[in-house]
């Protein structure tokens, strides 16, 4: 769902941090709560986006094989919100995740970190054959 251009502008001027997301999160829900359904398909827009933000070891293992880029690398293709805030909110979901799953997020970041290596590997023993 697009949002209009001065929520788009609202957005990336508020300088997000991903430290901000949690209780930005609170006052929108807040405030579509109070309005209901008077509230703009904007505000519900941005409420369904701030809670759909979650993170998997898929994401924790994708920022190990770019080396902690791969929130930066999809922000520009998402569209719908600022870079700035989209980032904000990946990068709480991550925290969120690794919070909750110590091991699993440091597994999957590790296993992540080893792709590359094993495809250079792979890469010089194939192309030595040839």
């Amino acid at each position: 769902m697009a949002i209009s251009e001065d929520t788009y502008k609202k957005l990336e001027n508020a300088n997000f941090t991903k430290d901000d997301i949690g209780l930005y999160r609170e006052q929108i829900n807040a405030r579509v709560a109070k309005q209901g359904k008077d509230a703009s398909s904007d505000l519900v827009a941005v409420a369904n986006f701030l809670n759909e933000a979650e993170s998997s070891a898929f994401q924790m293992a994708s920022q190990g094989a770019t080396f902690n880029f791969s929130d930066e690398l999809t922000a520009p293709l998402q569209g719908t919100f600022p870079k700035s805030f989209y980032l904000a909110v990946e990068r709480d979901a991550m925290d969120t995740y690794k919070r909750e799953n110590p091991i699993k997020s440091s597994f999957a970041q590790v296993g992540g970190s080893l792709i590359p290596q094993i495809a250079d590997g792979a890469y010089k023993v194939l192309s030595s054959r040839f």
